[in-house]
């Protein structure tokens, strides 16, 4: 797993992660006492954008998320 930080030309927080798994992530629904599942719907609700990019031949992914900057 590689963890990759930055910022973006108008100061935006760039995050990505890659991993060796091509298993794409997905906001699962969680009833109100659920202790998990809850990651990518706090991510869609915090960032301007999300998404994932598969790597060529099929070896992975790469999900990132740009938080603006306050």
């Amino acid at each position: 797993m590689t963890f990759r930080i930055g910022r973006t030309d108008d100061g935006a927080l760039w995050m990505e992660v890659q991993d060796a798994t091509c298993d794409l992530p997905y906001m699962q629904e969680t009833d109100t006492i659920s202790e998990a599942g809850r990651g990518l719907f706090i991510v869609d609700q915090y960032c301007r954008c999300w998404g994932v990019r598969p790597l060529a031949g099929n070896v992975g992914k790469v999900v990132f998320a740009v938080l603006d900057a306050v």
